[in-house]
């Protein structure tokens, strides 16, 4: 079992609750909907602490799930105590984030204290604007309700919760792979540390940290890959002074996002990029689908596909014509910067790496977060404008289910969702099937043009 799949083990554990209601008395607890009442009986009381039952139940739910998921040593493990059933008690425990990520355990402020707990979903961006959750002891709408009647499924907007965390729960404990790949590690000066900083900042501006995370993962696998050295100070720097890099690329002193990226990728060894992808180039003038390098900004970057699409280097820019590989992602947070991808020999041979960023490792305490946090303004203003909230839209378009990015769904929702596809804020099922309903589409269309989601 892998880390994102013990997420989504605890989550359909939690989505399969959704409808149960609390009993009047100990009758019917293991029934749905018999019994229904207001005292506070429940299973999940019964279950893991039958002495507090009768009292407010929405972290004793989140409890029941983990247990059912992991089994009780497991979950003590996992949320540093057991049971779980204080929200003020768990916020002590844990490092508190002010971002979602689906599989964490969110602990609602509410007038002045930690008064109600569920568990997230989904996340539509790294703001988690919106997010969803599965919670016990709620009820249905759009509001915090910290001793409801059930479980349901809701969705809120992070910016419109002030106080609101995020709690992060150790999925590793019970994930049978690494969260990601052992990458050679560099012991470098900090003579050496700066002149690769230096570069980086040259060609990726230095203060995107996704980018200049990216930038150094690349320059690894170049020494590693490309020109097959081992990873010494000396080589990387023979390497980096080999004549891949302009020489302009040293002309504008370095940052210390930059220096931090190279400490977090070559020192630490929490590499970002898989060691096959060793290219990338300027876009669209160095490098884009063959005949679109005039294009300039105008290149829709919507239609470049991981792993299917062709990259044509510009014959015009690159002696013998430049060569051509596969596109793996655009650099920067946003994936607004450079094209990368890899060769078809490199991807065989390191086709098993697992990069820190895509484990869920990745995004627990990265500096990216901190750089989309800032937009929750402009998201705010995306939803005032839209001038409805998420229980208005339900009831104003059907429930169709779309599952593919095809001429079934309307046009005017395919170029955001294949941005979301692209970044890797969307992800398909087993089957690769999307499930979205218009109203999902129709919220990531308003904050996509409201600039919520980069180019």
């Amino acid at each position: 079992m892998t880390i994102d799949q013990a997420i989504d083990k605890v989550i359909a554990i939690a989505q399969q609750e959704i409808g149960y209601l609390e009993k009047r008395n100990a009758n019917n607890l293991d029934d749905k909907t018999a019994n229904a009442g207001d005292a506070n009986y429940t299973k999940y009381w019964r279950d893991i602490a039958p002495e507090y039952q009768g009292l407010p139940w929405c972290a004793a739910f989140v409890t029941w799930c983990f247990t059912m998921a992991f089994g009780k040593e497991n979950t003590k493990k996992m949320l540093k105590h057991y049971p779980y059933i204080s929200c003020p008690e768990i916020s002590k425990k844990f490092t508190l984030y002010a971002n979602p990520l689906r599989g964490d355990i969110v602990d609602f402020w509410r007038s002045g204290e930690f008064a109600h707990t569920g568990l997230v979903s989904f996340t539509a961006n790294a703001g988690g604007d919106p997010f969803s959750t599965v919670e016990g002891n709620t009820s249905g709408g759009s509001t915090i309700i910290a001793n409801g009647g059930g479980v349901y499924a809701k969705t809120y907007y992070n910016s419109n919760l002030p106080g609101t965390k995020f709690i992060r729960p150790d999925y590793s404990i019970v994930a049978d792979e690494p969260s990601c790949t052992d990458f050679p590690k560099y012991d470098l000066s900090d003579s050496a540390i700066r002149d690769i900083a230096t570069c980086i900042t040259g060609e990726q501006g230095g203060e995107d940290v996704t980018a200049c995370r990216q930038e150094a993962s690349q320059i690894a696998n170049l020494n590693e890959v490309t020109y097959g050295r081992a990873n010494t100070e000396a080589n990387i720097l023979k390497t980096l002074h080999g004549g891949w890099y302009a020489k302009s690329s040293w002309d504008n002193g370095c940052t210390q996002t930059a220096i931090d990226a190279v400490k977090f990728v070559l020192v630490e060894g929490k590499r970002v990029l898989p060691r096959y992808v060793t290219e990338h180039d300027m876009f669209p003038l160095d490098a884009a689908i063959s005949g679109h390098w005039g294009n300039g900004k105008s290149e829709n970057r919507s239609q470049y596909v991981p792993h299917q699409t062709t990259i044509k280097q510009n014959p015009s820019r690159f002696s013998g014509g430049g060569s051509s590989y596969t596109f793996y992602t655009f650099f920067g947070s946003n994936g607004n910067k450079d094209v990368a991808g890899y060769y078809a020999k490199d991807y065989e041979k390191y086709k098993n790496d697992i990069p820190w960023g895509e484990s869920r490792e990745g995004g627990l305490t990265s500096k990216e977060y901190e750089e989309l946090v800032k937009k929750n303004d402009l998201q705010d203003a995306a939803i005032n404008a839209a001038g409805k909230d998420i229980q208005d839209i339900v009831k104003a378009y059907p429930t169709m289910i779309y599952d593919y990015i095809d001429e079934n769904m309307p046009a005017w929702y395919r170029p955001t969702i294949e941005k979301l596809v692209r970044k890797g804020y969307l992800k398909g099922d087993e089957q690769g099937r999307l499930r979205l309903t218009e109203t999902e589409m129709r919220l990531y269309t308003v904050n996509d043009r409201a600039g919520i989601y980069g180019e």
